[in-house]
């Protein structure tokens, strides 16, 4: 009977660490620096942008899915939303893997080339993070392996929520003139964050 449970919990586990962005596979959780162990209680809410496009989600998996329009004839970014209702210990799981799908053109390592950052929004600790390299974009997103299109010149800007009912994620990733130009906007996006 404790082999099921124990099969049953990796088959829950897997299946959720497999949903969550680019968008494929996780790996074993740890604490995020500078992020608070006190968890936002409540439901998150917020308000995107006019600018951005919004779109009905890939999946079930995805909570939201917004297109945020490329300028001087880049490509547009796509920024998804993520929500695990009572999941806890995804944070570094899910950004090891976010770098994971960027290199670097001198060969180092993503995450020492990522911008953290934490800010109070009504009471609730927002983690942002952002990082530029060449994006390893599965050609099938639902697969966890298989050939991907490098796309240099790509950044992902992401903002991440503890709540008492599971983690929120909210990942872009586009072109880096396309993110530079919505970054400030994003950062007002993230001021519309309550919890309720």
């Amino acid at each position: 009977m404790k082999n099921y449970l124990k099969l049953g919990a990796v088959l829950i586990l897997g299946t959720v660490l497999f949903a969550c962005g680019g968008d494929t596979q996780e790996e074993q959780t740890q604490s995020m620096p500078g992020m608070s162990a006190k968890k936002a209680a409540g439901e998150l809410t917020y308000t995107a942008p006019e600018e951005w496009i919004q779109h009905p989600p890939m999946s079930q998996m995805r909570k939201d899915q917004y297109m945020m329009p490329g300028v001087d004839g880049k490509e547009s970014a796509e920024l998804v939303v993520y929500y695990f209702p009572e999941m806890s210990g995804m944070v570094q799981a899910n950004l090891d893997r976010w770098y994971g799908q960027l290199t670097q053109p001198d060969g180092s390592d993503t995450a020492s080339k990522a911008k953290i950052s934490t800010v109070q929004v009504d009471n609730i600790e927002v983690t942002t993070v952002y990082v530029t390299g060449t994006y390893m974009k599965p050609q099938n997103p639902m697969q966890m392996t298989g050939p991907k299109d490098e796309l240099p010149g790509y950044a992902m800007l992401a903002a991440i929520v503890e709540t008492e009912g599971g983690p929120w994620f909210f990942k872009a990733t586009g072109p880096d003139e396309t993110l530079t130009h919505w970054r400030p906007t994003f950062d007002e996006f993230i001021k519309t964050f309550k919890m309720k």
